[in-house]
């Protein structure tokens, strides 16, 4: 995707075509048409041409103008599902954005480096401000990726900040401190976060379902639960295997599952599966934490990947950042996947979570 300021030469030689029929089409039509700049027709979000038409010109379907070699000009717009479309369909290098540049900046995608994301408001939420920047202004907003449709937190806190939210995270002093901000935090949700009360079923059966129609269950012998808090969302079928937790906090695990705390010694295991559940959401350097997961892995391991679904697709004014500085999507783990030289094989997105499985 290229940021459209006047003409080019791909333009001038190329088969232009304005993406959409509406009034943001009609503007930057307009602006076209001032610059002399060639085009030939308009594309749709439509899955096949209709014969329709639109300022005398032909309407054409996305899948058409793929196949046609056509480029792709659209105006900068902040209903980002467009971008998402147009992607799936026309490679990066013939999309252009009219833009100027209120929405469109050079801040790149922490998960696959794609140079430009828009951008949309956003402040930390007094919570935040006290916690973790003790009263400090950070401004930040909320960036969105047209080519893996990550949204993430433009700030991005360093690791003192980081330490300063998650230290005791959830603890009591934790819990009293966020509901004074935020009253729907009670003790009784926090509790139900970590001790839900069937026990963590839900969770643990959402984990099994999707995993079992691609791994065999029964033969893997060691699992890891990566930044798994006690443990306590690792599957019941998982029961005769052996059982690790990774875990920094000092927290005590349930029964059955083993502690380890150092960093280091996870390569020396032959993990079957290790689980990262609703962990990356939270992080600072997303590319560090995923690459650090690979390194776990050997020709056998598969990773299992969960984190809530969050993602926006409509208009967003204004976005107040509670704690996730990351909001994921199917396309974001692909990406992650390939520049670590893994597969990502299965994935779903669900209304709560979205789920992943990759292997090497």
């Amino acid at each position: 995707m290229q940021a459209l300021y006047g003409l080019n030469d791909i333009l001038l030689n190329g088969k232009n075509y304005i993406f959409g029929t509406g009034v943001h089409a009609l503007a930057v039509t307009s602006s076209f048409m001032d610059m002399g700049f060639p085009f030939e027709g308009f594309v749709s979000a439509h899955e096949e041409d209709d014969g329709s038409s639109f300022l005398d010109k032909p309407v054409i379907s996305l899948k058409t103008a793929a196949e046609n070699g056509a480029n792709i000009l659209i105006t900068e717009h902040s209903w980002h599902r467009i971008y998402e479309l147009v992607y799936m369909m026309i490679p990066a290098d013939r999309i252009f954005v009219h833009t100027d540049n209120q929405l469109l900046t050079d801040i790149p995608c922490i998960a696959c480096d794609h140079p430009f994301t828009f951008s949309g408001n956003a402040f930390f939420s007094d919570f935040l401000k006290e916690r973790m920047i003790k009263g400090n202004v950070k401004d930040t907003s909320i960036q969105f990726c047209p080519r893996c449709g990550m949204y993430f937190s433009a700030y991005r806190p360093d690791d003192d900040e980081m330490d300063l939210l998650y230290s005791g995270y959830r603890n009591e002093f934790y819990q009293k401190q966020r509901q004074h901000y935020e009253s729907w935090y009670t003790p009784e949700f926090n509790r139900e976060l970590y001790a839900p009360k069937d026990g963590g079923v839900a969770r643990k059966k959402g984990i099994s379902d999707f995993l079992k129609d691609s791994i065999d269950i029964s033969s893997c012998r060691k699992v890891l639960d990566f930044g798994g808090d006690k443990g306590q969302f690792i599957p019941d079928e998982f029961a005769n295997a052996d059982r690790y937790v990774y875990e920094i906090s000092g927290t005590e695990t349930v029964d059955g599952v083993h502690m380890i705390t150092d960093r280091s010694s996870l390569g020396g295991f032959d993990w079957d599966l290790i689980l990262c559940n609703q962990v990356m959401e939270h992080l600072s350097d997303v590319q560090s934490y995923f690459a650090g997961l690979v390194e776990c892995m050997n020709a056998n391991t598969y990773l299992y990947i969960e984190v809530p679904n969050e993602r926006i697709h409509e208009n967003i004014d204004i976005r107040i950042i509670h704690e996730h500085i990351n909001m994921f999507s199917e396309r974001s783990f692909r990406y992650l996947a390939a520049k670590n030289g893994i597969k990502l094989i299965k994935s779903v997105t669900e209304d709560a979570n979205i789920r992943v499985l990759l292997h090497k």
